[in-house]
């Protein structure tokens, strides 16, 4: 089976209905010439690809944007969509006070698979205390984290808080904590080659960005 491990869904047409939305998430991701796509358009590339099945992933960045990018009742509404080919998981923005609860109600009640951080649009080290509750709720519902890591093509996130080897003290201190330093860590492939075979909770993915369609 092949699994696309890291796919933002924020262009997928189901869920933009709103122009003004459709606008903030190019604004965001700076993608700024992507197209809404239809299911049947991405079940076809997929298939072409001979991609089985593809991770879904959505970016709440209330607190340092205004809102997220894609919510997570907006990935669990896709994955209903298509059950056997999209697999979904949540985010949550690590400064609201609430976030634990935001995210034990995705693993609860929305079924999502997984937590999605990208820890540069935030300006945290992994290590940043903020981050230990939501890491014990992934190690409670033995759910993985997908952790954005090397360089990010987003504005306003600086490339030394997806540095691979900050999340050592992590893999460490989490042992039973599967995470994936997703993007190889590129521009640090080294450090992330030394991360997987040191460490057998730590992963990562060869993600690309697909221009321009879906």
């Amino acid at each position: 089976m092949v699994i696309d491990s890291h796919v933002y869904c924020a262009f997928f047409k189901d869920i933009c209905a709103d122009p003004g939305q459709v606008q903030y998430r190019r604004d965001q991701y700076a993608l700024h010439k992507t197209t809404p796509a239809s299911l049947e358009q991405t079940l076809t590339t997929m298939d072409f690809a001979q991609i089985d099945k593809s991770i879904l992933l959505p970016l709440d960045l209330t607190t340092v944007s205004g809102k997220a990018i894609v919510t997570n009742e907006e990935v669990r509404k896709l994955v209903d969509l298509a059950p056997d080919r999209f697999i979904g998981f949540a985010s949550v923005d690590p400064n609201l006070k609430d976030a634990p609860k935001r995210l034990e109600y995705a693993f609860s009640d929305l079924k999502l698979s997984g937590l999605k951080l990208n820890l540069s649009r935030f300006s945290f080290f992994p290590t940043d205390k903020r981050l230990k509750p939501l890491y014990d709720l992934c190690v409670k519902y033995n759910r993985p984290i997908m952790f954005h890591a090397g360089l990010s093509w987003e504005p306003n996130a600086p490339a030394r808080f997806g540095r691979p080897i900050e999340y050592e003290d992590i893999a460490i201190e989490y042992p039973t904590l599967r995470f994936c330093l997703s993007h190889f860590g590129w521009p640090w492939l080294g450090e992330t080659v030394a991360m997987m075979i040191k460490y057998p909770n730590v992963y990562t993915d060869t993600a690309l960005l697909y221009m321009d369609s879906p």
